[in-house]
């Protein structure tokens, strides 16, 4: 599989999970609607805490999976490692607006 590629694909993996992700960790403070405020924050604190863990994740996980897959034909570690550390605030976007 070409360098390039690689690295798309792996942007596009890791902005995934992390969606995925934060959607999972989002769903108790949406079902909190009409609670006040405190109890709202106390519900979004671990979703907040998770987005920042999930960028490390998912460009870990990436980064792992090509190794086990491509291991001869993979580019090196690092370039994988930062195309998965791009996609994760890229799928944090959603998060954050």
């Amino acid at each position: 599989m070409p360098p390039l590629l690689l690295s798309v694909a792996l942007f596009g993996f890791g902005a995934t999970v992390t969606i995925l992700a934060n959607w999972l960790a989002l769903r108790p403070w949406r079902r909190s609607a009409g609670e006040h405020w405190t109890e709202r924050a106390r519900l979004l604190w671990p979703a907040r805490v998770g987005v920042v863990w999930n960028v490390l994740a998912a460009a870990a996980l990436g980064t792992a999976l090509t190794e086990l897959v491509l291991r001869e034909s993979a580019p090196p570690w690092y370039f994988r490692l930062l195309a998965g550390v791009g996609g994760g605030p890229a799928g944090s976007y959603f998060f954050d607006r």
